[in-house]
This record gives structure tokens, C-alpha cells and sequence, in this order.
């Protein structure tokens, strides 16, 4: 089994501080928490499951893009976002670019690439 993360967060916040993202990858990989499964079917119907985690970072990643192009969502703020990441960019784009760094790191932890 792996062992929890401690450094997927922009490299502006304290090592001391654990985002809500952090706390449930850590709760993911240790199994203290559950998460629904997610499977993507392929090509000739071939299915593959992949994490959760990867799928949730994948939608807000499109969910900010849109937001950076000047759509707004009922019920999401980018403020939403940066709590729940600890992204610390002040507007879409900057949060956008953040994000994708913790999407890469996430997907090294896991070993994905």
C-alpha cells in the first residue's frame, strides 16, 4: 500500500498545512475514506477504472477553464476551488495552471504516467 501524501499543494503554502484535497487523497489511499468508482469505456467496448480522485481533478480543471473564458457556474466559485486545492492564484488562469501542477503530481504518485 502507499503511503499518504504530504507535498501535492502549490509550493506557496506551509508544509504544516493540509488542504481538504490532501485530506481525502490521504483518507483515499489509506482506506479511512471511500469514494465512488469511476469507469471510462474505451474503444471496442473495453472498460477501465480509474481513480476518483483523477476524475474529480479532471472535471474542475474543465470546470475552470470554462470559468477563465468568462462562464459562470450556479452553486461554484472560484473561491470553492481554492479552499478546497489551497491554490493561492488570484484569478482562473493562475488557479488553472496550479491545479494542473497538482493533476501531474497526483498522477506521479500514483504512477499513471
Amino acid at each position: 500500500m502507499m503511503n499518504p501524501i504530504t507535498n501535492i499543494k502549490p509550493s506557496n503554502m506551509k508544509n504544516t498545512e493540509h488542504t481538504p484535497f490532501e485530506e481525502d487523497f490521504n483518507g483515499w489511499i489509506t482506506g479511512t475514506k471511500r469514494f465512488p468508482t469511476v469507469t471510462t469505456v474505451g474503444e471496442a467496448g473495453t472498460s477501465k477504472e480509474i481513480p476518483f480522485v483523477l476524475y474529480a481533478i479532471t472535471i474542475h480543471l474543465s470546470q475552470l477553464k470554462l470559468m477563465r473564458s468568462g462562464l459562470k457556474f450556479k452553486g461554484i466559485k472560484l473561491q470553492d476551488f481554492k479552499k478546497y486545492y489551497g491554490l493561492k492564484g488570484k484569478d482562473c488562469r493562475l488557479c488553472y495552471t496550479e491545479l494542473e501542477q497538482i493533476k501531474q503530481d497526483v498522477w506521479e504518485l500514483l504512477e499513471l504516467n
